[in-house]
C-alpha cells in the first residue's frame, strides 16, 4: 500500500519471471504455428466460435464488448454462450455454468456480471475452455460461442478474432512485448485478427493521432473505434443511505446500439450526484480511464481515490481502510466491483455506495463502410450452427 495526496492506493502483486521480450515474442509466434500447422492439437466446434481479445495486458473493454454482443445476439433471436476462464473465481477445475446467485468468489466477477445482464444466454467458466465449448454443446445447443479473452487460446479454433486495441498500442506501447512492455505477443499476431476494435478514452472520442491511423490502416482490417458512455448511478442497495426514489435511467446519446437494446437499471436523478465529491473505488486493469467516465459524468474527478488489483478478492479489512479514507463520502464502483461489493452491504451503512453504469459507444468506423453490427450479422449468416 502506499499513500498519495488526495487518494490513496492499493497494490498487491508478486513479481513474475519472464525472459526478455524478444525471446517472449518468438516463444509466442511460434506457438501460434505449431499450432496452426495441427502439431498442437486444437478443438473445432460444431457452431460458430467468435473470439473476443486483446494483444495488450489492461483494461481494454473486452467485457462491455462481450456484453454488446449479447445484446445483438438477443436481438437475433440466437441462442449465445459465453466461454471464460472465470478470471479471479476459484471454482473446482471443471466447467460451470455461471447464475445470477453464483458466488463471485468462485466464477470470478465478469462472468457473473455477464451472465446477470444476459440471462437469455448462457456463461461458462472453465480453466479449459475446450471443455467449456463441449459443455456448451451438449447442454445448450448454441446458435454461437463467444470466447472471453480468448486472442491467446488457440486450443479452440475460431471462425473470427476481435482484437480490441488502445490508443497506447497505437503510441508509446506498440509493441513492446512484456516484459518491457504490456504486449502479450508480437505485432506479427495482429495477422490473426478479423477486425479491430479501439477503446478511445472518454473525452478524446474521434482524435486518433496520424500516426496512429496509418498504422491501424497498414493492418488492412476494418476497425471499428468505441468508449464508454456513462449511463448514471445506480444505488447498489435499495434504502441505501442518502439515496432518494430513484428514476429510471434512459438510453441518450449514442449514435449506434443494437434495436431493442434493454432500459438501464434504476438510476439516480443526476442533479443529485452532479458536482458532488465522491470516493472512486476500482479493481480494474484501467483505473485512470474509470475516473475518467466517472468525471464525465459526475462533472468533477473524484476526491479521493482508492484503487485495487484487478479482479480483487475484497476483504472486510479493505473495506474498512476505504471506508475510513473516504470519512462518509459517497462512494462511486464499476459494475465489475459490484458484484463483489455486495456482500458487504452492513459495513456501508450510513454510506452511499453507487454504481457507475456504461455501455460502448462506437464512432465511426475506419477502412469499412459498415457497422460492428453490420459485421456481426453477416459473419453469422455466412456460418451455420451445427450444434
Amino acid at each position: 500500500m502506499r499513500i498519495e495526496t488526495g487518494r490513496r492506493i492499493y497494490r498487491l502483486s508478486l513479481p513474475v519471471l519472464r525472459p526478455p521480450g524478444a525471446l517472449y515474442s518468438l516463444l509466442m509466434r511460434t506457438r501460434r504455428a505449431l499450432y496452426a500447422r495441427g502439431v498442437f492439437a486444437s478443438y473445432a466446434p460444431s457452431c460458430p466460435c467468435v473470439s473476443v481479445g486483446n494483444i495488450a495486458f489492461g483494461g481494454s473493454g473486452k467485457t462491455p464488448l462481450v456484453s454488446f454482443l449479447l445484446e445483438l445476439a438477443a436481438v437475433q433471436g440466437k441462442k449465445a454462450v459465453v466461454l471464460s476462464r472465470g478470471y479471479g473465481g476459484r471454482g473446482a477445475g471443471r466447467p460451470l455454468v455461471v447464475g445470477p446467485d453464483t458466488p463471485p468468489a468462485l466464477c470470478g466477477d465478469e462472468p457473473l456480471m455477464l451472465a446477470r445482464a444476459h440471462p437469455e444466454a448462457s456463461v461458462i467458466v472453465a480453466p479449459r475452455r475446450v471443455e467449456a465449448a463441449r459443455t456448451a454443446e451438449s447442454r445448450f445447443a448454441p446458435d454461437m460461442l463467444i470466447l472471453d479473452d480468448g486472442m491467446q487460446h488457440l486450443a479452440l479454433r475460431r471462425d473470427a478474432d476481435i482484437v480490441l486495441l488502445r490508443p497506447a498500442d497505437l503510441a508509446e506501447d506498440r509493441g513492446k512485448v512484456i516484459p518491457s512492455g504490456p504486449w502479450r505477443e508480437g505485432p506479427s499476431a495482429l495477422d490473426a485478427a478479423t477486425v479491430f476494435a479501439v477503446k478511445e478514452d472518454t473525452g478524446a472520442v474521434g482524435s486518433l493521432p496520424a500516426a496512429s491511423s496509418a498504422f491501424l490502416a497498414s493492418l488492412g482490417r476494418p476497425v471499428f473505434p468505441f468508449h464508454l458512455e456513462p449511463l448514471g448511478l445506480r444505488p447498489l442497495f435499495s434504502g441505501n443511505a442518502d439515496a432518494p426514489q430513484p428514476a429510471h435511467g434512459k438510453h441518450e446519446g449514442c449514435r449506434q446500439g443494437p434495436a431493442g437494446e434493454r432500459t438501464p437499471q434504476t438510476m439516480l436523478e443526476r442533479g443529485h450526484y452532479e458536482g458532488r465529491p465522491y470516493l472512486l473505488l476500482s479493481g480494474v486493469g484501467n483505473p485512470d480511464g474509470v475516473e475518467r467516465t466517472a468525471a464525465a459524468l459526475i462533472g468533477r474527478g473524484p476526491e479521493r481515490r482508492c484503487d485495487f488489483d484487478d479482479h480483487r478478492a475484497f476483504s472486510s479489512a479493505d473495506i474498512r481502510a476505504v471506508l475510513r479514507f473516504g470519512n462518509n463520502l459517497p462512494v462511486v464502483c464499476t459494475p465489475k466491483d459490484a458484484v463483489k461489493l455486495e456482500a458487504f452491504a452492513g459495513l456501508f451503512e450510513g454510506v452511499p455506495l453507487w454504481v457507475l453504469e456504461t455501455r460502448p459507444c462506437f464512432s465511426a468506423p475506419l477502412f469499412a463502410d459498415f457497422s460492428l453490427a453490420d459485421w456481426w450479422e453477416r459473419m453469422l449468416a455466412t456460418r451455420t450452427p451445427r450444434c
